[in-house]
């Protein structure tokens, strides 16, 4: 072994001296380079087996766990300090170091059930249930671990990673729901449980009856009392747990719909405006779109003055009602009167959802592009409201054509270089593009996505053979000659136009060279 000298070296500091820092740190450098190592294992078990010092036996434990894997000697010494040790550091430790070397080993499962069962330590009882998640050769142990947990713990935070827990590695499993559920309706538990407990049921209970139930028991118990809502972020996540979790029954709509139809000056409190603007934005994921629901979101487009909160409900009314006039314009005004840069990225996107192709959302999009502090998120948000969809890539196109802005227009073409790699929609928009403005750039901008989008498509072909017949521009031509090297491979008509092209352009450098580099790839 390339470390023996080293190994033999702390090995011998490690029997001789009494002092625990040097103890400690000759330990950790064994832990460092002696993985496997007979001698340095058994230097570390007896030094485990005889100090009392808690400090030195976690920093031995943690040694073991790196270098011990499989070895039955530090197995066997580290189940033992777990089952002597009542120092819960140093149990977390031992637990740890376990879990790292005894996979399926029964004498490390049964000590980590032990301890389960013999500390009312909540952390360390957390610490022995994931390890024995991770040891067991089946979900048997933790299943059996992370129910004791559910069922006994009195902490919340415990009950909630305990409920996930199980859940994770046993979806069947009501208990886990119930777990939960008693903590969300059992107003003894603390604040923050209760809140934990909410969350996690957004995360495990879609489609649970008795989850989605809970949900709206909880609600509806609650007083109509504002002050009571302002200081309860339970009721905020419960309504945001509704929209992740609910199936859109009568009884779930009704929920919402009492606290958005509410009157929106009485309640003019900080939590309360954000719970409204929850409870909008999980009828949006939830609502069927009757007319009851589209008449509610409407009076809190026209209520409110929170212009977050119209957002989110113009939204929703988007998806429940798509084309939604009241709600476009709505959407509209708020647009026109954001000066802010980023809110005025969100009301953007959101138009964009509810009316796609609207030129006011593309076009405040593309200028967000071009803002450090948005650029990135305004591509991604023009990239999703665009993919696969005709209007909003219409909208692009004739922005394309209409705008006089180099910029605007730079970043409108890159948006439909990237969503439209094999896309008909914007392949034949482009096309028609190409063949309808007489504006040299757009079509030298056009001849451009096509080359990146319009691989194979005969229709782009024909359009880019046409250009050349039709331009005299010579950027526009040499954008035109170069996209047919790129998309034309095996197509005679993109060669018979190009040979034509060599003789006409002769006199021109530049484009000869371009032709003949087209040719090239295209008569390989």
């Amino acid at each position: 072994m390339d470390n023996e000298k080293e190994i033999n070296t702390l090995v011998k500091l490690l029997e001789s001296t009494s002092d625990d820092d040097t103890r400690r740190q000759t330990a950790v450098g064994l832990g460092k380079i002696a993985k496997d190592n007979e001698k340095a294992i058994h230097a570390l078990v007896q030094l485990l087996q005889s100090t009392t010092n808690d400090y030195t036996r976690r920093e031995v434990a943690a040694s073991l766990g790196k270098i011990g894997k499989d070895n039955e000697n530090a197995i066997n010494a580290l189940v033992q300090l777990l089952e002597s040790t009542s120092d819960g550091d140093t149990r977390k430790q031992t637990a740890v170091s376990l879990g790292e070397i005894a996979k399926d080993n029964e004498n490390a499962i049964h000590a980590l059930l032990q301890l389960l069962e013999s500390t009312t330590d909540d952390s360390i009882r957390v610490y022995a249930a994931y390890i024995l998640e991770d040891i067991g050769n089946d979900n048997e142990y933790a299943i059996h671990a992370w129910l004791q947990l559910l069922e006994s713990s009195t902490d919340g935070y415990t009950c909630k990673e305990a409920a996930e827990s199980l859940w994770k590695i046993d979806p069947s499993n009501q208990k886990a729901i119930d777990g939960l559920v008693k903590l969300l309706l059992d107003s003894t538990f603390d604040y923050y449980s209760r809140v934990y407990a909410t969350e996690s049921l957004g995360k495990i209970g879609k489609g649970n009856e008795y989850a989605i139930h809970a949900v709206v028991q909880f609600l509806e118990s609650n007083p109509d009392d504002p002050m009571y809502l302002d200081f309860n972020d339970v009721y905020l996540q419960a309504v945001q747990t509704l929209g992740e979790i609910g199936t859109g029954n009568q009884k779930e709509i009704n929920a919402l719909l009492k606290l958005l139809e509410s009157n929106c000056d009485y309640y003019n409190l900080p939590l309360y405006t954000v719970t409204r603007r929850e409870a909008a934005k999980s009828l949006g994921k939830i609502g069927k779109g009757n007319q009851k629901e589209i008449n509610t979101l409407v009076q809190l487009l026209e209520s409110t003055s929170d212009n977050d909160t119209r957002r989110v409900a113009a939204e929703s009314l988007g998806k429940i009602d798509p084309g939604n006039q009241k709600a476009i314009h709505a959407v509209v005004q708020l647009l026109e009167s954001t000066k802010e840069d980023y809110t005025r990225m969100k009301v953007a996107e959101s138009l964009g959802k509810i009316d796609p192709g609207n030129q006011k959302a593309i076009v405040q999009l593309l200028e967000s592009t071009t803002n450090n502090s948005t650029g990135s998120q305004a591509v991604s948000i023009l990239k999703e409201i665009s993919i696969g969809n005709e209007k909003a890539i219409n909208g692009l196109v004739q922005l394309l054509e209409s705008t006089t802005n180099d910029d605007t227009c730079s970043q409108a073409a890159y948006i439909l270089e990237e969503i439209g790699i094999g896309n008909e929609y914007a392949i034949h928009a482009v096309v028609q593009l190409l063949g309808s403005t007489y504006h040299d750039y757009i079509r030298f901008v056009a001849a451009y996505i096509l080359e990146k989008i319009g691989t194979g498509s005969e229709y782009a072909i024909n359009s880019l053979v046409q250009l050349l017949g039709s331009t005299s521009n010579v950027d526009a031509r040499r954008a035109a000659i170069a996209s047919l090297g790129e998309i034309g491979m095996g197509n005679q008509k993109a060669i018979d136009a190009l040979l034509v092209q060599l003789f006409e352009s002769n006199s021109d450098n530049d484009t000869f060279k371009q032709v003949i580099e087209s040719l090239d790839k295209l008569l390989v």
